[in-house]
């Protein structure tokens, strides 16, 4: 199935008992396809009665601004080597699109300037209301100090004839030893020559996957 694709080891889930109106937290440790899913069990009060009781799990998980959920059926647990449930295998996923503008995967250089940084990087995705972002700490000069709301520049080529700037508002911000990751939420008017432009970026790389036939700039 669809949804198998957009989990990966480790991914946080929202897991309730239809019993219980409290949600936990869980990891998905994976799956046998079309037999059963394996979760972690939390070491909260009550889980294993709850687990045994008969009661159906909802669980839920985000990937790529989509919401994922489904129904399934507890079928038994173990302690060893660490807490597990293993649930009945999902036939029917509901998919809830939290995003208001369709984003698409790509590998634009950028550089996000803030201060006195300017730190080159990547668009991993891109929207017409804002994009993902990564750099290296190989190619920064330093890490900046960011937090959600912060107000930075996005310097970035669609084609080879133009280059933009804009205005981003960070909405999200990770970073490691190695990596940075921005979530970058783009501050321009309706009829801004920039919006267009990533609007036509969009449509050009969505006819191309959709037949091959089209060419992106």
């Amino acid at each position: 199935m669809a949804w198998m694709h957009e989990l990966f080891i480790g991914q946080e889930l929202i897991m309730q008992f239809s019993s219980d109106p409290n949600r936990f937290r869980s990891q998905y440790f994976g799956c046998k396809p079309d037999a059963f899913v394996i979760v972690q069990m939390p070491g909260i009060p009550g889980i294993r009665e709850k687990v045994v009781s008969g009661s159906s799990l909802v669980v839920r998980y985000m990937s790529r601004g989509t919401v994922y959920g489904f129904v399934s059926q507890p079928l038994t647990h173990v302690l060893r080597p660490c807490p597990m449930i293993f649930l009945s295998y999902p036939h029917a996923v509901e998919m809830v699109n939290l995003r208001k503008t369709e984003r698409v995967d790509t590998f634009i250089e950028a550089q996000v300037i803030v201060d006195a940084y300017a730190l080159s990087g990547l668009i991993v995705d891109l929207s017409e209301g804002g994009c993902g972002y990564t750099a290296n700490r190989a190619t920064c000069v330093g890490w900046p100090s960011l937090d959600s709301g912060r107000i930075v520049y996005l310097e970035f080529s669609l084609t080879q004839q133009e280059r933009h700037l804009i205005e981003a508002e960070v909405m999200s911000f990770k970073k490691d030893i190695d990596t940075l990751r921005m979530g970058l939420r783009f501050r321009y008017s309706e009829d801004s020559p920039v919006r267009q432009a990533v609007q036509r970026y969009i449509s050009t790389l969505n006819q191309f996957m959709k037949n091959g036939s089209a060419s992106v700039p």
